[in-house]
């Protein structure tokens, strides 16, 4: 009975060291899509003569985390100049070694006429996409957003920069209304949460750049801002087709070896 009592006790402290069954990923995934349902990253408008125009550009390419790598990058000529969108991620933290996970995202949005080109065309670029986050287990949640550096809204020459964002979760396919956001696009808002549960969510960002280019406008100034995502690991989640804590799996099973002693003594 010794032996199969120090069995037992071998058994809860190996059961004790099983990392957390709690998981996150998540995936960048484009904000627009064409008429042939590709998925993009960028949309420029032109107000020309004709009426006003649409392109699309710039692809999502996979991104294997957690390492730094650039997304999207791509540059658009126009009537009026150019146009660049692009998006770099990277993961800092895992669960499995700091109990944290957060998730970097930088966009850009560039609008510029190099040596002049065709001045005075108003023309926008907007680079959107949305992290795709799959949770299990629950968490605390904050948003690093940081507000967009070239904004002169005085001088029509420079731009009007912009970035909002929102974070939704996703429910058969639809989307909640924002569990936070910031639909004004300037400023840092930075909010926070506590015990998210498993699920899927999405961090849907759009950084906006309008400007009215003339031949002084060059150098480019580069239009870029920040927003992260960090989620704390909290607990697991008692929800459905979730692996049960190693301590709740330890005691099943301490209870079932004390069972297997007591039948034992029995047909002694």
């Amino acid at each position: 009975m010794a032996r199969c009592f120090g069995l037992g006790l071998l058994l809860f402290a190996g059961m004790a060291q099983v990392a957390c069954a709690a998981t996150i990923s998540a995936v960048l995934k484009p904000g627009y899509t064409d008429s042939s349902s590709n998925g993009f990253a960028g949309k420029v408008v032109e107000l020309t003569l004709g009426g006003p125009s649409e392109s699309f550009f710039g692809t999502v390419k996979n991104w294997s985390p957690p390492a730094f790598d650039i997304l999207v990058n791509q540059d658009q000529s126009l009537a009026s100049g150019k146009g660049t969108v692009r998006t770099d991620v990277s993961q800092t933290g895992t669960l499995a070694a700091n109990n944290f996970v957060r998730y970097n995202l930088t966009s850009y949005s560039q609008l510029y006429t190099p040596g002049g080109g065709a001045a005075g065309t108003p023309t926008s670029v907007y680079n959107s996409a949305y992290w795709e986050i799959t949770v299990n287990g629950v968490f605390n949640w904050q948003i690093f957003d940081q507000d967009p550096q070239i904004r002169v809204p005085s001088n029509p020459d420079l731009s009007l920069n912009t970035r909002t964002f929102r974070f939704v979760k996703v429910v058969g396919g639809v989307e909640s209304a924002p569990i936070a956001s910031n639909l004004v696009g300037t400023g840092s808002l930075s909010p926070s949460g506590t015990n998210l549960t498993s699920g899927t969510y999405r961090l849907w960002y759009e950084h906006y750049d309008s400007k009215v280019r003339d031949s002084n406008d060059f150098p480019l100034k580069e239009n870029s801002t920040n927003l992260d995502i960090r989620f704390d690991f909290v607990s697991e989640d008692g929800g459905a087709g979730v692996v049960p804590e190693p301590s709740s799996v330890a005691v099943f099973g301490l209870l079932g070896i004390g069972s297997a002693i007591a039948q034992w003594r029995r047909k002694k």
